[in-house]
């Protein structure tokens, strides 16, 4: 074990046109979905950092439950070792693929080696009732 890789995806609805959704998490090692309030959700991911390095990715996914624009605030915050780290947040659906956010790669001790805190605003459009949509995310070591 070379440490410990740590983060988590805050993902509140911020459209009031649509009905809301449930995420969920997939991905290596432990993760979990946590509705916090009525529009906000936590997801956290944690993974042994295994002996070979290697891009991990995890898929934070919902289904539209109608036809619109889906607008959703996002927090990406995390700590993903030192060396040579890199993180990033793509959103896709149907009808796009979007790079939301990247970083690095950074050796100790600038963003996001020794840690991250990135936020912003992202609408997927274009989904039909039962798209599905979702953003990859994770470290790459």
């Amino acid at each position: 074990m070379l440490g410990l890789s740590l983060a988590s995806l805050c993902l509140p609805s911020v459209a009031s046109a649509v009905p809301l959704v449930s995420w969920s998490i997939s991905g290596p090692a432990a993760s979990s979905a946590t509705q916090t309030t009525a529009t906000t959700w936590m997801m956290d991911y944690s993974l042994s950092v295994p002996e070979v390095f290697s891009t991990q990715t995890w898929t934070v996914s919902a289904t539209a439950r109608a036809v619109g624009e889906y607008e959703f605030e996002w927090s990406y915050s995390g700590f993903h070792v030192f060396f040579d780290v890199e993180a990033f947040l793509n959103e896709f659906s149907p009808a796009d693929t979007t790079d939301v956010y990247s970083g690095g790669p950074a050796d100790c001790c600038t963003s996001p080696s020794a840690g991250f805190n990135e936020s912003g605003t992202f609408v997927f459009t274009g989904l039909g009732a039962g798209d599905s949509f979702a953003s990859p995310l994770g470290p790459q070591f």
